[in-house]
């Protein structure tokens, strides 16, 4: 479902069909249209400029985002922007739990914000601005057009090109002293898509990796701003509303295929990290097929 914010403020939304919250949101700077302040503080915010610049204030830091640059900021940051008087561009926002539904088809989508600390500032070349605008507006185009579930793939399969591009610009860019941390998130994050259905404490993937459960934790905090132990809970569920939407099992079957041998304790666990009972969340499932 899309919907848009109004004739003042031009913005596409990709919304969770649960909590009526955008998965996915686009909108567009111009020098004319005033934007919420703070701009959307619980999701991933990317500030991309075609043209003119934009003074923003992200945190206590002040900058200046023009068409050389783009910003990259994590959640729960501040973040206001200002447009200057030809600003033209797209504030980019995304969630956590986007990312997670998208793990399934892509792995790598994970790992996005490994190069991050709180936010940044990267530097474009002209190439690489032009193509990512080009995305952009291919992703806003099918927000804007998108009327049933048959365009999801291609929503799904834009942003993870976009995801892809802007992983290897943080990548490219990210300070040699990152290097390791980024090493160990990859790592972690391979561990995890191999055995999370066998391994659910943090301990069990810091002796796999030779770190300490404290390094690991340190690690995740520094770089996603969460715990280690929510990453693989989020990774359990969104595996298990997968199988419920895929393959129609019952919560037996995804409590044994994700290695919980007491159903009660599962049907807890899922309730507690996706905010939802299982019956419910099937319920809905069933409702959209």
């Amino acid at each position: 479902m899309n919907i848009s914010a109004g004739n003042s403020l031009k913005a596409f939304y990709y919304m969770n069909p649960k909590t009526g919250i955008p998965f996915l949101s686009i909108t567009h700077i111009d020098a004319l249209t005033p934007l919420p302040v703070p701009v959307n503080r619980k999701s991933y915010r990317i500030l991309i400029i075609n043209s003119g610049s934009c003074n923003c204030q992200i945190d206590k830091m002040e900058t200046t985002i023009d068409n050389t640059s783009m910003a990259v900021v994590k959640p729960n940051i501040y973040l206001s922007v200002s447009p200057g008087t030809e600003a033209s561009g797209y504030i980019i926002s995304f969630c956590n739990q986007f990312l997670h539904l998208l793990t399934s088809m892509a792995p790598k989508l994970q790992r996005l914000p490994i190069h991050l600390k709180q936010a940044q500032n990267i530097r474009l070349t002209t190439e690489e601005q032009t193509h990512l605008t080009t995305l952009t507006e291919k992703l806003a185009h099918e927000l804007h057009h998108e009327h049933d579930k048959a365009d999801t793939p291609i929503i799904h399969a834009l942003f993870q090109v976009f995801a892809f591009e802007i992983s290897r610009l943080l990548a490219k860019q990210a300070p040699l002293k990152n290097a390791r941390c980024s090493q160990l998130l990859m790592r972690f994050y391979s561990l995890l898509d191999e055995h999370f259905a066998s391994f659910k404490q943090p301990f069990q993937y810091a002796s796999m990796m030779y770190i300490t459960p404290n390094q690991l934790n340190n690690i995740i905090k520094t770089t996603l701003g969460c715990t280690a132990s929510t990453i693989i809970q989020e990774r359990i569920v969104t595996e298990a509303k997968m199988l419920i939407a895929h393959n129609n099992l019952s919560m037996k079957e995804v409590a044994f295929k994700l290695g919980f041998e007491d159903m009660s304790h599962f049907s807890r666990f899922f309730k507690k990290v996706a905010g939802t009972s299982f019956s419910s969340f099937r319920k809905e499932i069933q409702l959209q097929n």
